[in-house]
């Protein structure tokens, strides 16, 4: 799921709101167990203290799932 995330295009990501510091995109996924593909929704949100925890990462994910039929 992390690659799929990673991999949506800057220009495949919104701003809802300006100066929000957040972005929400779309994705599918599928896992390897299950006939399945989920519909991702992913919210981006940037890490207003950086330092603050030990990561890399500049942005915080939110996934919510569901499945496409």
């Amino acid at each position: 799921m992390k690659e799929a995330i990673q991999s949506i295009p800057e220009a495949g990501r919104k701003e809802t709101v300006a100066g929000s510091g957040y972005e929400i995109a779309e994705t599918v996924h599928t896992l390897n167990r299950t006939p399945n593909a989920f519909r991702l929704v992913v919210k981006r949100e940037l890490r207003r203290q950086p330092d603050l925890f030990a990561s890399e990462d500049r942005y915080f994910y939110h996934v919510v799932g569901r499945i496409i039929r």
